[in-house]
C-alpha cells in the first residue's frame, strides 16, 4: 500500500485510539491517510416559526442550538484527528462532512473517487442503516474497494479469493491484484462449482489460478461443496480453516433488492464483524 491514498470513514463518536491506530498503520506503509469525519445535520423543522405554549423556546431556537452543538462536536473531532496525524507523523488530511443523512453516502463516495482504498471505523456499525448506506455508496458510487474489519498492512500473507466466475468476482480480483501479488499465498475457493460453462467442460478456478501464477502469485484452488450451508458461511469457514488474513470477494453479483429480501453472500460478509474482507463491485 505504499503511496496509496486511503480513506478512513469516521464520525464524531469514533474513539481516538482507533483513529490513532490507523494513523500509525498508514505511516508504517508510507500511505496518505484521509480521515473523513462525518456527522448528520439536524433536520430543519417544518414550522420554524411555531412556538411552544407558556413562553417556551421556538422550534427555530431549538434548531439553531442543535446546529451549534453539531458544529461544535464536528470541530472538536476534526481537531482531534488533525492532532493525531501530526503526533503519529502520518501523511494525510482531515475532511469534515456535515450534511443530511440521505447525502452522506454520496459525499463519502465523492472523496472515494480520488482514493485507492476505503476503510470504515468499527463504531459506524452501531448505526446499521448508516453503515449500510456508506458501504453501498463506496461500492456502487465509487471505483474503489471497501475494506471491512481490516487493518492497513504492508502485506496480507494469506488471501482467500471467493471465486464464482462472475463479473463482480473478476473485477474484485483485478482490483486486488497488487495485494495478491504481494501475498505469500493465495487460496482460490469455489463453492459448489459447476464444471460446465457455455456447454463446454472446464475446471472451475483453473483459469484464474493460471493468470495469477503469471503474476508470480503462489496459488492453490479449493473446490468445496456447500453441504446445504450458505455460501457465505462456507467462505468464512474456509478462511478460518486456512488462516486467511483477508478475503477478497465480488460484491452484489445479484441485485441489492434480492439480497435485501432473501439474504446473500455480500450481505453476510458486510454484517459479520470478525473476518477481514475486501469487497469490490
Amino acid at each position: 500500500m505504499k503511496n496509496a491514498t486511503i480513506i478512513l470513514v469516521t464520525n464524531v463518536e469514533t474513539p481516538v485510539d482507533e483513529i490513532s491506530s490507523f494513523c500509525t498503520q498508514a505511516r508504517d506503509v508510507d500511505a496518505y491517510l484521509v480521515v473523513l469525519v462525518q456527522t448528520i445535520s439536524p433536520t430543519l423543522p417544518i414550522n420554524v416559526h411555531g412556538g411552544l405554549p407558556f413562553g417556551g423556546p421556538t422550534e427555530a431556537e431549538i434548531w439553531t442550538k442543535e446546529i451549534a452543538a453539531t458544529k461544535s462536536s464536528l470541530d472538536s473531532a476534526t481537531h482531534a484527528a488533525q492532532t493525531l496525524l501530526v503526533d503519529t507523523g502520518c501523511k494525510g488530511e482531515v475532511r469534515p462532512i456535515v450534511c443530511a443523512e440521505a447525502e452522506i453516502s454520496e459525499a463519502v463516495a465523492q472523496s472515494a473517487k480520488f482514493a485507492d482504498y476505503v476503510f470504515i471505523a468499527s463504531n459506524i456499525r452501531d448505526d446499521k442503516d448508516l453503515y449500510k448506506s456508506l458501504a453501498h455508496g463506496v461500492l456502487f458510487e465509487s471505483p474503489v474497494a471497501l475494506f471491512l474489519n481490516a487493518q492497513i498492512a504492508e502485506r496480507y500473507d494469506h488471501i482467500l479469493v471467493a471465486w464464482n466466475d462472475s463479473l463482480c468476482a473478476a473485477r474484485a480480483v483485478h482490483s486486488a491484484l497488487p495485494l495478491l501479488r504481494n501475498s505469500k499465498k493465495v487460496t482460490v475457493v469455489c463453492v459448489d462449482p459447476l464444471p460446465i460453462s457455455h456447454g463446454q467442460p472446464f475446471e472451475p478456478g483453473a483459469a484464474l489460478s493460471t493468470w495469477l501464477s503469471h503474476h508470480t502469485c503462489n496459488v492453490e484452488v479449493a473446490q468445496i461443496p456447500s453441504g446445504g450451508k450458505d455460501i457465505s458461511a462456507c467462505i468464512l469457514d474456509m478462511a478460518r480453516d486456512v488462516g486467511a488474513d483477508l478475503v477478497v470477494a465480488g460484491a452484489y453479483s445479484h441485485s441489492r433488492m434480492r439480497q435485501a429480501i432473501f439474504g446473500g453472500t455480500t450481505r453476510t460478509l458486510l454484517e459479520q464483524d470478525s473476518q477481514p474482507v475486501y469487497l469490490a463491485h
